[in-house]
């Protein structure tokens, strides 16, 4: 049974603490629901892109590897959605194999948001990396 609260505090930073996780919960943020392997391919294209993959390349996932896809695919099957789903963050529909924003991805939107947003993340703007809004070194 799907819970009817958001997690809690706790429950949110350690469930957004994972970068897959939050490319998953970004994917469904920006797009709505997606089959699973074109959520796959938004995360693959997400670790890419926080691998220094040129962004600009069409949306980084017309150029993910299949086997890197696939890999990402059994990750998120056997451990990120089934937390993400227990949690009301998103719903996940086994048997159709389609994922969709839950009833509880709202209330940590403001959570997501701080980490693409914070210094030094891999989503943060670039003029937030350092302190001086210039670049390290």
């Amino acid at each position: 049974m799907v819970p009817e609260t958001p997690p809690s505090a706790d429950e949110a930073f350690a469930l957004l603490a994972n970068p897959d996780r939050r490319a998953v919960l970004r994917a469904l943020r920006d797009h709505g629901s997606l089959d699973e392997l074109a959520l796959a391919r938004h995360v693959a294209a997400a670790r890419e892109t926080d691998g220094g993959a040129d962004p600009t390349e069409t949306d980084g996932e017309d150029t993910v590897d299949t086997e890197r896809v696939r890999a990402v695919h059994l990750s998120l099957w056997h451990v990120h959605l089934p937390r993400l789903d227990e949690t009301a963050l998103l719903d996940h529909d086994r048997g159709d194999r389609i994922v969709a924003p839950g009833p509880a991805l709202a209330a940590v939107e403001p959570l997501l948001a701080y980490a693409d947003a914070y210094p030094g993340d891999a989503h943060s703007p670039e003029d937030a990396r350092s302190p001086d809004g210039g670049t390290d070194g």
